[in-house]
């Protein structure tokens, strides 16, 4: 068994789980256990801080989702072993190999996935992916979570040796993803697709009624909310530079903050950036901004715009045109912390069936890329296209805010304040090195 030392104490970041703003930095430094067969202990090198982990938090009661599950309190006893009050959400980033007992993953590998906060090292009992170079993390309390979750890629040597590289990975690939998802599969132009459902495949009614002719893009124009976030810039940019010319949206648009308006043309992705507050006028005002008319379709795709704008903006834009297909992707943010009643009752009214409107689910997209296409020939497309993206101009306009450690104002603990606080610019991206 081959194995590279890892000194503790070790740090684990904990937050309560009826205010996620509650956060608790407690050191661990008790003995690891012998590795079991087929495993892996992964130490977490370097992470991304993004909305995302809001929700991971939030909504990680879920069922569906189950993401309290992913990375168990490791306290026997005391305080913080209480996983009624307590828990550990992950996060995207690179974790390192410190010692294995499957060959197929030696000591000193880099992992690309979901890895918990702090420095305390993770097991996995782990097996060779389907999914080319990546390997599949099986251990039995991560069973519940979406497969995605428990996906690990592989760095290559390029990647592995550059901070730069891995950082921007953290930070922008598994939202990349989920937009070209949408764009290949949702919105699709190849006979071989057809039109994918942002649910997959096999979805049940009432939301089961996407069509071809909801998936055509020819001369349609798209209206992003929470356009100056990463998903939304990545799907701006699979619009743009990923179909067939004869395939693109007549226009793109960009609904956001005044704050992230800046940032947001810089990108130079959108044909036009809008205030959230644009729906609140008559429709006429917002028809004459967008150059819309009764016969447009518009496609309303929401990424977790602010308070009620997708509601305002759903029905500005069905005033106009009555050919308005809308896809959620995301919740806002809630100015407040809400109790478990609210969010339940928030989530449900996501979820819920209106006219021509749908929720996505990024991994039932995958899923169905795969069995449409293939899974090699599917996954090779879509790191190829994450690879280009990656030397876009719009992604060098996010510039890592980079932090060091678990702990104080510029470790996790920092990043996680202003991270919930609301104070971190779309043009940065907090990314914190702690190994």
């Amino acid at each position: 068994m081959a194995s590279q030392t890892a000194q503790g104490p070790y740090s684990v970041h904990i937050l309560e789980k009826k205010d996620y703003t509650k956060q608790h930095i407690v050191e661990f430094n008790e003995p690891l256990p012998p590795l079991a067969p087929s495993s892996v202990r992964v130490q977490t090198s370097l992470i991304s801080l993004t909305t995302n982990n809001i929700t991971y938090a939030r909504l990680g009661h879920v069922p569906m989702f189950n993401w309290w599950d992913a990375s168990p309190l490791p306290f026997k006893e005391g305080e913080y072993s209480n996983s009624e009050k307590y828990g550990r959400v992950n996060a995207w980033g690179i974790g390192t190999v410190i010692e294995s007992t499957a060959e197929f993953v030696p000591v000193g590998t880099k992992l690309f996935g979901y890895h918990p906060i702090g420095t305390l090292p993770a097991d996995k009992v782990v097996k060779i992916s389907e999914l080319p170079g990546m390997i599949d993390d099986i251990s039995e309390h991560r069973k519940s979570l979406f497969p995605g979750y428990n996906q690990y890629y592989i760095l290559g040597e390029r990647d592995a040796n550059s901070d730069k590289a891995q950082a921007y990975f953290s930070l922008f690939c598994v939202f990349f993803e989920t937009s070209y998802h949408i764009n290949r599969l949702s919105f699709s132009w190849e006979p071989s697709v057809g039109a994918v459902n942002p649910l997959g495949l096999e979805v049940p009614p009432p939301l089961d009624t996407w069509t071809k002719e909801r998936a055509d893009l020819k001369r349609a124009v798209v209206v992003i909310l929470s356009a100056s976030g990463k998903t939304a810039l990545s799907l701006a940019y699979a619009l743009r530079f990923l179909r067939p010319e004869s395939e693109r949206p007549r226009a793109v648009f960009a609904v956001g903050s005044e704050a992230s308006r800046s940032f947001t043309e810089s990108t130079k992705l959108y044909d036009g950036v809008l205030n959230y507050d644009l729906a609140k006028s008559d429709s006429s005002q917002v028809a004459e901004k967008l150059g819309l008319s009764a016969q447009d379709k518009i496609v309303l795709v929401d990424f977790g715009g602010r308070g009620d704008s997708f509601e305002l903006w759903r029905e500005s834009l069905r005033s106009i045109s009555n050919n308005v297909p809308a896809i959620r992707m995301a919740e806002s943010v809630p100015e407040h912390v809400q109790d478990i009643d609210e969010v339940n009752a928030s989530f449900g009214s996501m979820l819920d069936a209106a006219k021509d409107t749908y929720v996505g689910n990024a991994f039932g997209m995958r899923n169905a890329g795969m069995a449409l296409l293939g899974t090699k020939t599917y996954m090779t497309d879509f790191r190829n296209a994450f690879e280009g993206f990656m030397e876009s101009h719009c992604v060098q306009c996010v510039k890592p805010m980079w932090g060091e450690g678990t702990s104080g104002a510029t470790g996790v603990e920092g990043g996680w304040t202003k991270l919930t606080s609301g104070h971190v610019d779309p043009a940065s991206g907090l990314v914190f090195r702690l190994t």
